[in-house]
């Protein structure tokens, strides 16, 4: 009887999931990529379909880079130069080119710090300092796309003092122009502005805001190369339902996008698509007060989203998957509840998904296939705080984050490093029953 009540189990679980076809990943033991004596405040961590990749951090006010190849160890970092606060991104294109990008203070204001990596160069080349424009020290943000195609990037940032939003393209080595994106008259600590540039060159940005008294998410776009934005005006917004507080925006390698919106103070957890260089009609994901939603596409064009729902004290992390333009299936109970943090999402162009989160200084991993997740969690690291995660198209998951106490702080990482058999997976998880479709971390 308890035979077949678990086969019962894992047929629900494989109704509302689709086959398990993400292995259950192994995990190598935390590797310290810098000791440090000072905290760092930020750590970002991008990859490649060839199981490279580039970590970036700031510490101190200065900016560190460092890379990992196939089957290597991290090299020792290198420090490129200056920066502020926590204002970095990081991009790896189709090619295995790395570009970070990051913002810096000066005495005459703040300006972008461009650094580069071909692919097998072994080398980082460090681009000239540019001034960010808008007033002096004020940055607040900073995100970065890139293309494999005429190894093109595009760095936009805001600036919530002049209440602007500014970018800068490359083409090859060279940054060009920084140009203003029209229309924007108020920039808060939730803006955020998010740029994906398309296979074609052009870009589409993204960012809270508000026109006309009302806040959403607007958007811009522009035609590369050297090309204008936009202008952001009432008619360019995606008409939430909910006014969003946070959100994200993904982008395949076919020119296709999705939004996820997040509030808590309206029980809805919005989406729009973007096709064609248009956007559709808002799509609805959940209907719970939510926070930190993300988002990710694979190439075959399904989407899969996660966020926390926010209950009470509580908070419970949902994810959902849905094909292009909806609609969503929400998994049908919590990956996670209590007081988990800092989630990050990764889905791959093949559709490898990973998802990470903190939970009581704790750093939690989960990976998944297509509609599918593994059947069980796995713990990374204690005393530590998730910052960052990316899984590539070979199906290497890799996550960074820092910890520490005061004089003894690090930067780590992690990656997977071996996987079981689908079949394996689905009979351990009958055996454990830990089936992800229970409520919480363990039955």
């Amino acid at each position: 009887m308890k035979t077949k009540n678990r086969l019962f189990k894992a047929i629900v679980a494989i109704f509302f999931m689709g086959t398990l076809g993400a292995n259950a990943a192994t995990w190598e033991p935390p590797l310290t990529i810098q000791n440090t004596n000072v905290a760092s405040t930020q750590s970002k961590i991008s990859c490649d379909h060839m199981g490279n990749a580039a970590a970036a951090w700031i510490e101190g006010g200065n900016l560190y880079v460092s890379y990992r190849s196939s089957g290597g160890l991290w090299e020792a970092p290198s420090n490129p130069g200056f920066a502020k606060g926590d204002i970095l991104d990081i991009c790896t294109d189709q090619a295995g080119n790395v570009t970070v990008v990051a913002i810096a203070h000066s005495g005459a204001g703040d300006t972008v710090t461009p650094v580069y990596r071909a692919y097998g160069s072994g080398t980082w080349v460090v681009t000239p300092n540019f001034g960010a424009g808008g007033n002096a020290n004020a940055t607040a943000s900073i995100s970065v796309s890139c293309i494999s195609s005429g190894t093109q990037a595009i760095a936009v940032w805001s600036n919530s003092s002049s209440n602007t939003v500014s970018s800068s393209y490359r083409s090859g080595a060279t940054w060009g122009a920084v140009l203003t994106v029209p229309g924007i008259a108020s920039i808060t600590s939730s803006s955020t502005p998010i740029v994906q540039m398309r296979p074609t060159g052009n870009a589409d940005l993204t960012l809270i805001t508000t026109v006309a008294g009302a806040q959403d998410i607007y958007i811009s776009s522009t035609t590369l190369p050297g090309g204008t934005w936009s202008a952001v005006t009432s008619t360019t917004r995606l008409n939430f339902t909910a006014t969003p507080e946070e959100f994200d925006f993904a982008m395949n390698s076919l020119g296709n996008g999705v939004v996820l919106a997040t509030s808590t103070v309206s029980p809805v957890v919005n989406s729009a698509f973007l096709t064609g260089g248009s956007w559709g009609a808002p799509v609805t994901v959940d209907t719970h007060t939510s926070k930190q939603g993300k988002v990710g596409i694979s190439d075959s064009n399904v989407v899969t989203g996660a966020w926390f729902e926010v209950t009470g004290p509580s908070t419970e992390i949902y994810a959902a998957t849905a094909p292009f333009s909806g609609p969503w299936t929400t998994f049908p109970s919590p990956i996670d509840s209590g007081t988990p943090n800092y989630l990050n999402l990764s889905v791959s162009g093949n559709g490898d998904t990973l998802l990470g989160w903190t939970h009581n200084g704790q750093i939690y991993a989960l990976v998944g296939e297509g509609t599918a997740f593994e059947p069980s969690t796995t713990m990374i690291d204690s005393n530590a705080t998730l910052s960052d995660a990316c899984i590539g198209s070979d199906g290497t998951g890799w996550t960074i984050w820092t910890g520490g106490v005061v004089g003894s702080e690090f930067v780590k990482s992690s990656k997977t490093i071996s996987s079981v058999n689908p079949v394996t997976s689905l009979l351990q998880a009958l055996g454990k029953k830990r089936l992800i479709y229970q409520k919480g971390l363990y039955p």
